[in-house]
C-alpha cells in the first residue's frame, strides 16, 4: 500500500471524519461506510480474511483494528501492545491462520507513535485468539513497509528505508536478504506477486515500479517497467 509518510508527519485535519468505503459485489451499486475512531487516524493498510473481516493499520496512532462484518471497530490489538509502534503493512495468511503487521519506529521524521520500541519489527499474530506468533527484526536499520506471501508460505517484505526486499521462510526465525539492488533505493513501498510468480515491486519516492523474475525461489533479473501514465 502507498505509504505517504512524509505527507503524513505534518498537521494533518485529525478531526476530519475517518471512514473506509467498501463496495460489495451485491447489489454492485451498493456502499457500505465504517466509520474509524479518531483514535485511528491515518489508517495505512487495511487486511481482509476471506470472511470479510477486516484489518486496519495505523501509521501515526499504532494497533490494529478488527472489523467483523455488519460490526464496529474493536482492537485486535491496542496501539503499543506487543511491542508495536506506528503499524504500516498487514497481510493475513490464511492457511496458518496468521496476521503478519509491520511495526516501525519512525520518531525520526516526527510521527513519534505509541511506546518507545526502536527500529522496524515484524510481527505475526493468531488470526483466531490474537496471541502473539512472531517476532523479528528484519535489520537493524530498516523501515518494513508491505508484504506478500509466496505460494510455499515464504513471506517477503520491503524496505523502504533501503533497496532490500527481506524474506521469512516457513518456520525459519530470522530474516534473510532476499534482494539488495541499488535500482530500487526510491523507498520500497508495495510488493504483490503476479499468477506467473513474478514479483513486482514500486517506489513511492521515486515513482517508480519494477518486476523481479523468479527462477526456483530466487530471484532473477530485475526490470523498470514503463507505465502507460506518468
Amino acid at each position: 500500500m502507498s505509504c505517504f509518510w512524509n505527507a503524513r508527519s505534518g498537521a494533518a485535519a485529525a478531526s476530519m471524519a475517518l471512514t473506509i468505503g467498501l463496495a460489495f459485489s451485491a447489489p454492485a451499486s451498493a456502499t457500505d461506510v465504517i466509520p474509524l475512531p479518531e483514535s485511528h487516524a491515518f489508517p495505512e493498510n487495511v487486511a481482509a480474511t476471506a470472511e470479510g473481516v477486516l484489518y486496519v493499520s495505523s501509521f501515526r496512532d499504532g494497533g490494529v483494528l478488527k472489523i467483523a462484518p455488519g460490526s464496529t471497530p474493536v482492537p485486535f490489538f491496542k496501539p503499543g501492545e506487543h511491542g508495536t509502534r506506528s503499524t504500516f503493512g498487514l497481510l493475513i495468511d490464511e492457511k496458518t491462520r496468521t496476521l503478519w503487521v509491520a511495526s516501525n519506529d519512525i520518531s525520526a521524521i516526527g510521527v513519534k507513535g505509541p511506546g518507545d520500541v526502536e527500529g522496524a519489527w515484524v510481527k505475526g499474530f493468531d488470526l483466531d485468539g490474537g496471541a502473539p506468533k512472531f517476532s523479528a527484526k528484519p535489520a537493524d536499520a530498516a523501515v518494513a513497509n508491505d508484504f506478500a506471501l509466496g505460494d510455499d508460505g515464504t513471506l517477503y517484505v520491503t524496505n523502504t528505508r533501503g533497496p532490500q526486499i527481506f524474506r521469512l521462510a516457513p518456520d525459519a526465525k530470522a530474516f534473510e536478504v532476499f534482494v539488495e539492488d541499488e535500482r530500487l533505493k526510491g523507498g520500497l513501498d508495495g510488493i504483490a506477486f503476479d499468477e506467473s510468480g513474478a514479483l513486482y515491486v514500486n517506489t513511492y519516492m521515486s515513482g517508480e515500479l519494477f518486476r523481479i523474475d523468479m527462477k526456483a525461489g530466487k530471484p532473477g533479473a530485475i526490470t523498470k517497467l514503463k507505465t502507460s501514465r506518468r
